[in-house]
């Protein structure tokens, strides 16, 4: 829906595409748009179709990418910053990031405890066991270092009248919609 509001997808024909961790339903979404290049990459590939990919080393050149998608990643990577500079790095002047994440706005700064890592501690902590981090308000701060301009965009303003329960959204989640500068 998301993807549809802001015509994102209208935008991906003849483009290049990476797409990190990829969601089945926006591998379909995406490839009926029919971008001339499409990269499906994940750390632990579960699909002879989806490359292993470190999002913190890219094994691409500079500028390949009009779009990257890297959903639901940055809470697990060791270095965000890393991996932002990388997707920075991939994404050509204009290129867009898609790049949700777990994000409470009471926290004003991100939180990482590198002493309290064991899977109940990180449930505890950030929700889920494999998680290395809960990200704060300074998330947009975070993505603008790395060399993008964009914001967090309440769901109301993309998609009004829509009941986020009945979808499965997290009405708390905004959509992350970064621009590489």
């Amino acid at each position: 829906m998301f993807f549809g509001a802001l015509r994102i997808l209208e935008r991906l024909t003849g483009g290049a595409v990476l797409h990190i961790a990829p969601e089945p339903i926006l591998v379909t979404a995406i490839r009926c748009a029919r971008p001339r290049h499409y990269v499906k990459g994940d750390l632990t590939p579960n699909h002879s179709s989806v490359e292993p990919i470190d999002v913190e080393r890219i094994p691409y050149p500079d500028q390949t990418f009009d779009l990257a998608v890297c959903n639901h990643t940055l809470e697990h990577v060791t270095d965000p910053g890393r991996a932002l500079s990388e997707l920075r790095r991939i994404l050509k002047p204009g290129g867009r990031l898609i790049c949700q994440t777990p994000y409470a706005e009471r926290l004003s700064k991100t939180f990482e405890e590198p002493l309290l890592q064991s899977p109940e501690q990180r449930t505890f902590l950030y929700g889920q066991d494999d998680h290395l981090r809960a990200f704060g308000r300074d998330i947009v701060a975070i993505i603008a270092a790395a060399g993008f301009a964009g914001r967090l965009i309440p769901h109301e303003e993309i998609i009004q009248g829509v009941d986020p329960e009945m979808l499965g959204i997290n009405e708390f989640e905004p959509f992350f919609d970064f621009v590489a500068v």
